[in-house]
């Protein structure tokens, strides 16, 4: 399927590699760089408010006993924590951006703070080495709901599924929301919905900054490309491109 470099929506942004890191180093409005565990702040996040954590990596093939490892104890820690794991994704196709995805899970926590405390304890401070042998990439992010449906799992009966991890530039807020704001109406016309959309307060691992998590449901992977070839979507790419620092999307399958 070919995409166009036109599209950017709240569900998906397309543009070459090089614009992609262009934008970054220009406009990314978080720095993007590794974040060890005892490097976490807290924040004035409400704390009576769940707070989700997310899982984007890629693992590594040569160190299966590794992955096995960190993933049994890593879940065991936020198990006994009170989180529960909420869905896990095959990601079966990086359409833009230069953030490597494999897999993509999420879990829910009963505050922000319960997270901060497994990642900043002892116990997952010696999983850092196993974790950094198992993958060959993992971010971790830890966020709060936009938007919750009915339910906060991800339930669709539509044949595409869209994740979007992205960063806003802190300068251009106005622009930003315009963009989401009137991209969304004709997005809508093509049956182009928001399933679940998450604010990120802190990352805990990874190179790749984020302020939101978007998941978008579509008819068919066709509706993306559609989408950036329609002329009243591409009048807002202007405030696309001055209101969103990155974006990497990919189309995802329930595990």
């Amino acid at each position: 399927m070919r995409i166009s470099n036109q599209i950017l929506m709240p569900a998906l942004v397309v543009c070459t590699l090089t614009a992609c890191s262009n934008s970054k180093k220009n406009n990314q409005s978080k720095t993007a760089k590794t974040m060890e565990t005892n490097q976490v702040e807290e924040t004035s996040s409400d704390e009576s408010e769940k707070a989700v954590v997310f899982f984007l990596s890629v693992k590594n093939p040569d160190e299966t006993d590794a992955y096995n490892d960190y993933s049994s104890a890593s879940h065991e820690l936020l198990t006994e924590a009170g989180a529960t794991t909420i869905g896990m994704y095959n990601i079966d196709t990086t359409v833009f951006g230069d953030c490597a995805g494999q897999t993509f899970g999420y879990a829910e926590a009963p505050t922000e703070k319960v997270l901060t405390n497994v990642f900043s304890s002892d116990e997952y401070k010696a999983l850092i080495p196993t974790r950094d042998k198992a993958f060959t990439s993992m971010n971790i992010f830890i966020g709060t709901w936009n938007e919750l449906a009915d339910s906060n799992v991800l339930n669709s009966d539509k044949e595409s599924l869209f994740l979007t991890v992205g960063a806003i530039n802190s300068e251009e807020q106005e622009a930003y929301h315009t963009y989401v704001d009137e991209s969304e109406k004709v997005a809508t016309s093509y049956g182009i919905n928001t399933l679940l959309s998450f604010k990120i307060n802190k990352q805990i691992a990874g190179e790749c900054g984020s302020d939101f998590i978007w998941l978008k449901e579509g008819n068919d992977d066709s509706v993306w490309g559609a989408l950036s070839e329609d002329e009243n979507y591409k009048k807002w790419v202007p405030f696309r491109n001055k209101g969103i620092a990155s974006m990497n999307g990919y189309i995802i399958t329930k595990k």
